[in-house]
Formats: structure tokens, sequence, C-alpha cells
């Protein structure tokens, strides 16, 4: 679809939320042409700094909301359906949930999903062209228009059902959000050392390109694969005074074994 036909059709977005998918989200779609109509958030002063970036307008009250082509709401999956519910407007409304399913707005079939598959921190670009962008809608009219709007930022549109995106984004945390978590630990005991993190920057690229080829199960390394249990002990006494991270180190490494040799 050409962009002129998406932007005959959906011009103008609102966004509920001010967080870093609403700032990424605004942000990307300002600078492809689309008017950012309002920027919603309880926070007046978070809302007025994501307003002032796309060129749009801060408010704290849904009855400020203006006219407008499509409301993407982009808050913390716990508050969605308090939102969708209380929201009165005649425009479509989509969530950029993972793990949330379909909603519809009092009876009403016109909301969606439009879910970038995408970790978003302050500070860090994204390469939209790449992100897969994951869309849902309890219409067809709907899921073409996000479809089309989707194309605008990704390269990698994708429907899917709100069961296989709420796998996918379990997934996502296994690969993204546990392994980022395991990058700060290994951070903290180098840092309590004098050592440097760089020091494993090769490792890790190496790691992620096992990951990203599909071979993550016949690439596994270490001790615990090996079954060097000498070295696991070693590694215990190491973080002896970090109990937590020692408990997380042991379990993964027994699951390591039981995973690759049935223990």
């Amino acid at each position: 679809m050409a962009k002129d036909q998406v932007n005959s059709e959906i011009k103008h977005i609102t966004f509920i939320g001010s967080g870093n998918v609403a700032t990424a989200m605004a942000e990307a779609f300002f600078e492809k042409g689309i008017i950012i109509t309002q920027v919603y958030s309880r926070n007046l002063s978070a809302a007025n700094q994501l307003a002032e970036k796309v060129n749009s307008r801060g408010i704290n009250k849904y009855s400020q909301l203006k006219e407008t082509g499509l409301i993407i709401v982009a808050i913390s999956d716990d508050a969605i359906t308090k939102v969708f519910s209380e929201l009165k407007v005649c425009a479509p409304v989509v969530h950029t949930s993972g793990n949330t399913n379909l909603l519809e707005r009092y009876k009403s079939a016109e909301s969606g999903v439009f879910y970038p598959l995408q970790t978003f921190s302050k500070g860090s670009d994204t390469n939209w062209s790449e992100v897969p962008i994951c869309i849902e809608a309890a219409n067809d009219e709907l899921l073409k228009k996000l479809f089309r709007l989707g194309e605008i930022l990704s390269n990698n549109v994708k429907i899917i059902t709100s069961k296989e995106r709420s796998i996918i984004h379990a997934a996502a945390v296994l690969a993204c959000n546990f392994t980022n978590h395991l990058g700060a630990l290994s951070q903290e005991v180098l840092e309590e050392h004098n050592l440097s993190m760089d020091l494993l920057n090769p490792l890790i690229q190496k790691t992620f390109k096992n990951i990203t080829s599909g071979t993550a199960k016949e690439k596994q390394t270490g001790p615990a694969v090996r079954e060097d249990y000498g070295t696991i002990d070693s590694h215990m006494n190491i973080l002896e005074d970090k109990p937590e991270i020692k408990e997380l180190y042991l379990a993964l490494s027994k699951h390591i074994i039981a995973y690759h040799h049935g223990q």
C-alpha cells in the first residue's frame, strides 16, 4: 500500500500514556508525518514533555480529548482494561500490550492491538523498519487500517491472535528481560572486583549471534553443560557474599544439566 493511501485513512493519533513505548511510537509516527493530536497522562507534566517533542498538546483529563483518527493506549497492562472501559470517544482504540487480550469497548467493535515487539528505554534508538508489529482487531476494516499504519514504521507487520501474542510475549521476556537482568548481574560481579564489563562484550555478541541463528541449544557451552561440578563449586565460592545471585546461578546450572542430560 502507498503511504498516501494510509494517511488518507489515519491522519491523526492520540496517545494515552507518556512512558517509553508511547514516547518511542509517538516520535516515530511524528517523523513519518502523522499528526499527534494529543498526549494524555495523569501526570500533566509528563504529558506535556512528550507533547512538546511531537508538536502536540498534553492533557490529563479524558473530557479534554478531541476528535482523532486513532487512540493508542500505551500504558501498563494492569491499567488497560480500566482505561478501555472509561474512554467514551468515537474513535478506534488500540493497546500496545503483548499479554493483554483484544478488548471490546462498551459493545463497540472498534478496538484492536498494535504491539511493537521490541524493548524500549529512554535514550536508546530504535530501527523501526526491523521491528515486528503484531496487530489484531475486532473487525476487518480496522485490521486493514492497522496493517497499513504499521507499514509506515515497519517492514514486518504480522496479524497475530491474542493467544499467539501472549506466547510470543512470554518467549520475549525470557530472551530479552531475563537476559538483560543477567547482564546487569554480570556487571555487578565484575565491578565489585574492579573489572570492566568490556571484557565480556565479544562473548556477549557471539552469544546473541548463536541465539539469533536458531542454534542456541546446539551451541550451549559452560560448566553446567559439561557437568563440570568443580568449576561450579568454585563459582559458588566466588558468589558466597551474593546469596541471591548464587541461588540463581545454581538454579540455572541445574536446569541446563537437566535440559541437556535429562537429569
